[in-house]
């Protein structure tokens, strides 16, 4: 029965666990969801998955996570039900995105970990206590966000005084070639394209590989004098 001697219409969810490391036993969670649905007359459809896969990724990037919101949509399911809040992002105001993000589509997400977010749909105060708890958290990320901003400031500005490089290393420029290429006749852009072909001008940047643009590669070859 619920509040004021009303029964509540039994939900349907969907669940999602998701664990960094195939190491890690994700049936531990699954579990864990299961009592938690029952224990609550919560009808579980199914739980989604994703294994081996970072926090570091976004929840809206993951198969997984995708194939749950998918799966919600085509058996028009508000419902979601997560382990705990880190199973939705990497830090403090990337999880609390992901979760605002949620709420805003309409989906009321419960967390066996986190009771006190928790809120059945019907209950005016219990959503307004939980988007106040959202407003709280979101400022606390803000700070967050202020505060590594300014130690990361604080370790540019030191760096420059002790004359350290900042930022990300400078592209290599085969200064030979080019020189070889001009006195050859050959323009800049089939210069820039010969030089992609055979492997330079690249960088990784957060882990994937880059190539130099056309237009930073005219704009460095300026400043060099070319």
């Amino acid at each position: 029965m619920g509040v004021e001697g009303r029964e509540y219409p039994r939900a349907r969810a969907l669940g999602y666990a998701r664990v960094s490391i195939p190491e890690e036993r994700i049936e531990n969670q699954i579990q864990a969801i299961r009592d938690f649905c029952k224990a609550n007359n919560i009808e579980l459809l199914k739980i989604f998955q994703d294994i081996g896969v970072s926090g570091s990724k976004p929840a809206f990037e993951r198969e997984g996570f995708k194939q749950l919101l998918e799966a919600c949509k085509l058996l028009d399911v508000k419902t979601i039900v997560i382990y705990d809040l880190t199973r939705l992002g990497r830090d403090l105001f990337d999880l609390i995105e992901t979760y605002r993000k949620l709420l805003e589509e309409g989906y009321n997400v419960l967390f066996v970990k986190h009771p006190e977010l928790n809120s059945r749909p019907d209950s005016p105060i219990g959503e307004s206590l939980r988007r106040a708890l959202l407003t709280i958290l979101g400022v606390v990320a803000d700070l967050e966000r202020a505060f590594i901003r300014e130690r990361t400031i604080a370790g540019m500005l030191r760096a420059k005084r002790e004359g350290k490089h900042i930022g990300r290393r400078p592209v290599e420029i085969p200064l030979g070639k080019v020189k070889k290429y001009m006195k050859m006749g050959l323009t800049k852009k089939a210069i820039y394209e010969l030089l992609v072909e055979q492997g330079y001008l690249r960088y990784r940047e957060r882990g994937e590989e880059k190539v130099l643009s056309y237009d930073r590669f005219v704009k460095r070859l300026k400043k060099l004098g070319l």
